[in-house]
């Protein structure tokens, strides 16, 4: 064998592993269905279906089989200690740390490689109102650390309470992808399970213009969730597009120009959670971003389509700091909402309409913004009073100069000095300043920027030394 053909044959057995091991991560995450835990509650149950236990348990993972085919794997547990039993009365204050604790991933040596024992964790519970019974589900993600919203399913009958029940633990669900990469406002992510959906029904099916929240991930060097290492992008979604595999391309839309930074590896893991439309509206909350939180009335709430760029007023926020965000005629779900003040635009927040009841989005409080312009107007104006003032005064100064009436002159001269004096106008841009900088966590550079922009028209337009030249002018004419 020639020495370049061994060369390549010996390169060629040391990648091999890499990328066995490499395709091997990929196909664990494609190929592996989900591992969901379902902790459920209810004395209704026994009751209202005549199921026990074990004939619950089975007749639901049949409907798992039936619907979700080999992509949901479930398992059943009691409700641990610290949860309620019933799951009805506090199924969304359950707690994060203490869920986490109980079923917390173990570290992966490679990322991609499914070894955590649960993907998903749902908590059911059943109650009855008005002699009809309501499911409730909600499902915690474990890898994200995140809670779906609770998704409620009435039912009537007992024939009814298995479909109801499968029905909320589908409606909770939400399909988990992966980001391999991202720049800018483009992203590509591998969709877990995605090789075993074959049903168009499936829970666990990611579709072209599926809308998805981001969130990273920061792991120890265990592979362990670093204490708040959870980070959800706020104010960022995805819309995934079309692709004929389960690698797909992620068009982002987000407040921030590179939204999810630097890239994935083994201590940073980027994801995103499929986001699932609950409600018919979503009520956003406007709230100013220092430690006041205090609601932002009066602004302006634009939406617009990010395909047709079709845009509308939708409303302006009350003194709450709210406005309903509902469902636009020829728009579709997701919109990218503007929010404006005064003219001003002061931020574009993506919003998928119904996936959730309520948002709150911090945004910069403008309306110091629009006193610190009430205000600078308002001195500029006095600032061309005295300019006219003043160049009149001297004016008349010089001409009795001019015709020797030295005491006219001094007349007009003590008529400057009794005008405001530029330095009392500069004092008080001073006092106004001061004032709108209280409780600004940084300085607001666009109004420091007026601020000092009115300073220098000041000392521009109204030279202090006028009236002690003018005196000059006087004392020199009456010396010839």
């Amino acid at each position: 064998m020639n020495r370049p053909k061994r060369t390549q044959l010996l390169l060629f057995a040391a990648l091999l592993p890499f990328v066995i091991s490499r395709q091997s991560g990929a196909q664990s995450w494609e190929f592996a269905p989900y591992r969901i835990q379902v902790w459920y509650g209810g004395e209704l149950l026994e009751r209202e279906s005549g199921l026990n236990r074990e004939a619950f348990e089975a007749a639901l993972t049949m409907q798992g089989r039936v619907v979700a085919g080999a992509t949901w794997s479930l398992e059943f547990g009691d409700v641990p200690v610290g949860i309620e039993p019933d799951l009805t009365s506090a199924i969304e204050s359950v707690s994060t740390e203490l869920v986490a604790s109980i079923v917390d991933p173990t570290p992966e040596p490679e990322q991609g490689v499914i070894k955590q024992p649960v993907d998903k964790v749902f908590l059911l519970g059943l109650t009855s109102k008005k002699s009809r019974l309501i499911w409730q589900a909600r499902e915690f993600d474990v890898r994200t650390r995140t809670w779906s919203d609770v998704a409620t399913v009435q039912v009537s009958g007992q024939s009814a309470v298995i479909r109801g029940a499968f029905q909320a633990m589908s409606n909770a669900f939400r399909p988990v992808l992966r980001i391999e990469s991202s720049e800018g406002r483009e992203a590509k992510a591998r969709i877990r399970a995605g090789g075993l959906v074959v049903r168009p029904y499936s829970p666990a099916r990611v579709t072209e213009g599926s809308i998805i929240q981001p969130v990273i991930r920061n792991n120890d060097r265990e592979g362990r969730v670093r204490e708040n290492g959870i980070e959800v992008v706020e104010w960022t979604l995805g819309v995934v597009g079309a692709s004929e595999t389960n690698f797909v391309p992620i068009k982002l839309h987000s407040a921030f120009a590179n939204p999810l930074g630097v890239r994935s590896s083994r201590r940073k893991q980027k994801l995103a959670l499929v986001e699932r439309r609950r409600y018919e509206s979503t009520m956003l909350y406007l709230k100013s971003r220092d430690e006041e939180q205090r609601p932002m009335a009066g602004y302006e709430i634009y939406a617009k389509d990010p395909v047709s760029n079709t845009s509308k007023l939708l409303g302006v926020t009350d003194w709450r700091g709210a406005v309903m965000i509902e469902p636009q005629e020829g728009m579709p779900f997701f919109l990218v909402l503007y929010v404006r003040n005064g003219g001003k635009l002061l931020g574009r927040l993506p919003i998928y309409v119904g996936a959730h009841q309520e948002v709150v989005a911090n945004v910069r409080d403008d309306n110091r913004r629009l006193q610190a312009e009430a205000f600078i107007d308002a001195i500029e104006g006095n600032v061309l009073e005295m300019v006219a003032s003043r160049e009149l005064a001297a004016a008349r100064a010089r001409n009795h100069i001019k015709e020797g009436q030295l005491d006219q002159a001094r007349e007009q001269v003590a008529i400057i000095r009794s005008l405001t004096t530029p330095d009392e106008l500069r004092q008080r841009l001073d006092r106004e300043q001061a004032r709108l900088a209280q409780g600004q966590e940084r300085p607001d550079e666009r109004i420091n920027t007026k601020f000092s922009r009115t300073k220098d028209l000041i000392g521009k337009f109204l030279p202090r030394n006028l009236p002690d030249l003018l005196a000059t002018e006087i004392e020199s004419a009456g010396g010839k």
